[in-house]
Formats: structure tokens, sequence, C-alpha cells
């Protein structure tokens, strides 16, 4: 529908075509589900750049310069399929420190 919500196309066929559309469906529950996964990942970077006293801008940009994608796949990577809250919060900060450690670097020069 558009670049944040996405359908199945059979449900817009369905509705072109002036069918009921299926708006139920397990493709639209996991497009749902997956936007609120993506809204919370992007507080987390939020708070996570903060804590760093660095933007979110250059946060992303240190996430993809250090593991070559954003913190939030690195950390759900790194924890694994099906990791609960906590499993994940021990790696965002896993990941936090080493974000810290590359930054002092930079600060003293070791770039």
């Amino acid at each position: 529908m558009n670049d944040r919500v996405m359908l199945d196309g059979s449900v817009l066929a369905d509705a072109l075509r002036g069918e009921p559309a299926d708006f139920r469906s397990d493709s639209l529950s996991d497009m749902w589900h997956a936007m609120a996964v993506k809204q919370a990942d992007g507080e987390t970077e939020q708070r996570a750049a903060q804590s760093l006293g660095i933007s979110g801008r250059r946060f992303k940009a240190l996430a993809l310069e250090l593991w070559g994608r954003p913190f939030a796949e690195e950390r759900d990577a790194r924890a694994g399929e099906g990791a609960n809250a906590q499993k994940r919060g021990r790696v965002a900060r896993q990941l936090k420190d080493e974000m810290r450690i590359a930054l002092e670097g930079r600060r003293n020069g070791d770039d």
C-alpha cells in the first residue's frame, strides 16, 4: 500500500475486484507485528544513541561501519532466533559496549 504498509497481492486483487478482502490474514497480522517490532527497535536505537551521547544518524552509521548492518539486526543475529527480551537486552548492552570502545578509540586518535 505504501513503503510502510504492504499487503499480500491476493488481498489487494480481491479488493480491486470488489470481493471482500481478508484483512485478518496471517500475512497482515505478520505485517502489523513487524511494524510494531520495527518501531520498538527504532526507540531502542534512539535510547542507545542517547546513552552514548551521539545522534541517531551517527549511531546508525557506526552500526553499519562496525557490523555491516543495523544495530537491531546485529542484536537479533547474535541473540539467536526466538531469543527472549532478556537475552536481546544482554546482547544490546554488549553491542553498545563495542560501540563505546570504537567511539573512545576515535576520540583518542586510534582510528
